[in-house]
């Protein structure tokens, strides 16, 4: 009886995909959790370049660039924060922004520095804490 099983072929492509179709879920799983990550973090980096693009065109009020970031960022998360800050530098040496540089003479270079981060969920098989992504533009202030 055991040696009929044995030439009896029906039956085995589907005992192969019942063993292979998990393995298949679970990889697909990933794909799609990979790629809603990745969809979240060129959202943030698409934010913070408006917001430098902002900064480009003219804009100097600190609050309006975050709200340009804000705005630009589609399905930001709750976790979602945006910074921008000024800072002056004379010959690569931190400075005041209200007073001329040490020689007395010339005016300290501005920049400004727009940074935005975000927790990013681990992939759903990674038992940790969320990962904290940040991203982060420098625009000289004319």
């Amino acid at each position: 009886m055991l040696s009929r099983f044995r030439r009896d072929c029906k039956g085995t492509s589907a005992l192969e995909f019942a063993l292979a179709a998990p393995m298949l879920a679970l990889v697909l799983l990933g794909i799609t959790d990979g790629f809603s990550a990745v969809a979240e973090v060129s959202s943030m980096r698409g934010a913070v370049k408006n917001g430098a693009n902002y900064v480009i065109k003219g804009g100097t009020d600190l609050d309006a660039t975050k709200q340009a970031v804000s705005s630009a960022w589609t399905h930001k998360p709750d976790s979602a924060q945006i910074n921008a800050s000024y800072a002056c530098s004379c010959a690569g040496a931190s400075n005041a922004c209200t007073t001329l540089c040490p020689d007395g003479t010339s005016v300290p270079h501005k920049s400004m520095t727009i940074s935005a981060s975000m927790y990013v969920d681990a992939p759903f098989w990674v038992p940790t804490d969320p990962w904290t992504i940040t991203n982060s533009q420098v625009v000289r202030v004319r």
